[in-house]
């Protein structure tokens, strides 16, 4: 089974916007050159992010922004934003197990607890880092990134 990387994708997405959306157009286009995402995938992922209140977008080719402080912004936010089944999206339980089996009548309950834990706690570790939190660990390992211009962007 695939895990996604829509939260990951969005992360990055939202770093370049932080970090360069007041001195240069951040569009689907050049997030997708850095992402290595196709330009329609982050659009969609932009249209979640939108929906949540995270960003603006300019029609056309005038960029993203966001709507909040890098410090207002959890990763649990962004998490909920682009992820449609939420914690389910990490560890769920199958829908259709087998009812005449002795373990398939009863594995969605057995799991249920130990899943709600795990939800929890992925919740919780969520909402400590900011999106804030995350730039700076990111200018830690890349301090060369705020003198960058231009197109360099894409390559971050």
């Amino acid at each position: 089974m695939k895990h996604s990387a829509k939260c990951s994708i969005a992360i990055h997405s939202l770093l370049l916007i932080a970090l360069y959306s007041s001195e240069t157009k951040v569009t689907s286009d050049l997030i997708a050159r850095s992402t290595g995402c196709n330009a329609v995938t982050i659009r969609n992922i932009f249209q979640r992010l939108r929906k949540h209140g995270l960003i603006e977008v300019k029609r056309g080719a005038g960029g993203a922004f966001l709507t909040r402080k890098p410090s207002e912004i959890t990763l649990w936010e962004i998490y909920c934003a682009v992820e449609h089944d939420g914690v389910e999206s990490l560890i769920g339980i199958h829908s259709s197990p087998y009812e005449q089996c002795p373990v398939g009548k009863y594995i969605q309950q057995v799991l249920a607890d130990p899943y709600e834990k795990v939800g929890i706690a992925v919740r919780h570790e969520l909402e400590q880092y900011t999106l804030e939190k995350i730039m700076k660990r990111f200018l830690a390992l890349n301090p060369q990134a705020l003198t960058m211009k231009g197109e360099n962007h894409e390559h971050a």
